[in-house]
């Protein structure tokens, strides 16, 4: 299912994918629901991605992404008041977006660090030590003729899909 809704989000199918949901014949969990708020996210669908949001925000009061997604959506958008909103929301119970992790193995110890944390001790061994990926080791996008016509080809020659 939400596969389904990536795909239709990936080809900017937004509406589709929304009606296609509220057409179900179960209430939509969470993960659907998420699946259609990341597709009006990356196309700035802002007026799906505000009532999916809200959805969201009913069902899983508690995830803290939805609020962060939602809540950037809205910035794209401008509407700061809406914005302010969410995240005094977020402030009045407590919700806190915890930072991204890396994890990476030297010298067979695990070591971890959150994004722009500089502070690990042996950080410079650390940055040294990841190499790019070999070109045999990356899958290579299609080219723009090998489209099909409906598919967006920006987004594939991105390498989206």
């Amino acid at each position: 299912m939400g596969l389904l809704l990536i795909g239709l989000g990936v080809v900017r199918q937004i509406e589709k994918a929304f009606k296609f949901v509220k057409d179900m014949p179960f209430e939509p969990i969470g993960a659907i629901w998420d699946s259609l708020l990341g597709a009006c996210s990356v196309h700035q669908n802002v007026e799906i991605g505000q009532y999916v949001g809200s959805r969201l925000l009913e069902i899983e009061p508690e995830n803290a992404g939805n609020y962060v997604v939602l809540s950037n959506l809205l910035v794209f958008a401008g509407r700061w008041n809406e914005v302010r909103v969410i995240r005094d929301s977020m402030m009045e119970k407590a919700i806190i977006k915890e930072p991204g992790k890396s994890w990476i193995e030297l010298d067979k110890t695990l070591h971890t660090f959150h994004a722009a944390d500089r502070s690990h001790p042996r950080m410079e061994e650390l940055l040294s030590s990841m190499e790019p990926p070999k070109a045999e080791e990356c899958d290579e996008p299609p080219k723009a003729e090998e489209c099909d016509e409906g598919e967006d080809k920006d987004v594939i020659l991105k390498g989206v899909l």
